[in-house]
């Protein structure tokens, strides 16, 4: 599965860069997420509820922080678990 999105901010760009490694802000963004726990600088374990058709359900997964290009952009790479 793949989730793309885009959004243009009104904030100085290292304000937008520095909320945007908030993991609470981190979850926010991402559709069914219902947290982060930190497992390592840039590593989290992710809790989603995904409710699309035959993968509906809860699912369990790692979350990275990667390419980190400061303060223009970085890529928020995952992979995860679980089921209905």
């Amino acid at each position: 599965m793949k989730i793309e999105g885009s959004y243009t901010f009104k904030a100085p760009r290292q304000r937008v860069w520095d909320v945007l490694l908030d993991p609470k802000i981190i979850a926010q963004c991402m559709p069914g997420c219902e947290g982060l726990t930190e497992l390592a600088p840039d590593r989290y374990e992710a809790t989603m509820k995904v409710g699309i058709a035959a993968v509906k359900g809860s699912y369990k997964g790692k979350i990275s922080i990667k390419e980190k290009a400061a303060p223009s952009h970085y890529v928020l790479s995952g992979e995860g678990s679980g089921g209905p």
